[in-house]
């Protein structure tokens, strides 16, 4: 039989953190084919069904659908996945809180900032309460860490860089937030991403 390679299917303009994965594990083209899609198109051999997230098509058809699952499979067995299994839990732990907690409380400030009369007021502090509830949580723990599991960047670091770098675009100011800022430049270095870069 013979062993294909695995596809990933994945959105260009929402799954910016497996770009950079593919692109830091350096898995394109020798490992993996990668497929660029516009939202709503689904262009990966044979039937997928709906998936809001991005797919990865293995040898015999097996998928694995959703960020955290793809990511953690790319990256398994490389230095972004800890070998010890605590440090794995607090790892899952991390990017479990950046797509439950964080990406909406992001996303909902974006979301007022684009349409500022579409809420109430209520609604408005709500988000921004949120947001900084996070921030703040995130440049307590940050504070005497290089990364999010101390010394050493994980796959978590990578899923959380996605969403910091868009916290300015939903009206909060990293800047006086110093362990936040510190943790970015470090984090952009790593993997390396331009602070510029979309």
């Amino acid at each position: 039989m013979i062993s294909r390679m695995p596809t990933l299917l994945i959105r260009r303009s929402e799954d910016k953190e497996l770009l950079w994965l593919v692109r830091h594990l350096k898995l394109t083209p020798a490992r993996l084919t990668l497929v660029l899609a516009d939202r709503g198109t689904n262009s990966v051999p044979g039937p997928v069904g709906e998936c809001e997230g991005p797919i990865l098509v293995l040898d015999g058809g097996r998928r694995r659908t959703g960020t955290l699952p793809v990511m953690l499979h790319l990256a398994e067995g490389t230095p972004l996945v800890p070998a010890d299994i605590s440090a794995q839990a607090e790892m899952i732990e991390w990017m479990i809180w950046t797509q439950r907690v964080f990406q909406p409380a992001i996303a909902a400030g974006r979301r007022l900032r684009a349409a500022p009369g579409s809420a109430s007021c209520s609604a408005k502090a709500l988000a921004l309460q949120q947001g900084a509830e996070c921030l703040e949580d995130l440049a307590e723990h940050l504070q005497d860490r290089r990364f999010l599991l101390a010394c050493e960047p994980s796959l978590a670091d990578l899923l959380l860089l996605g969403t910091l770098r868009e916290a300015p675009l939903a009206g909060f100011d990293l800047l006086p937030a110093r362990p936040l800022w510190h943790w970015l430049a470090r984090a952009e270095l790593h993997f390396g991403i331009d602070h510029e870069q979309a």
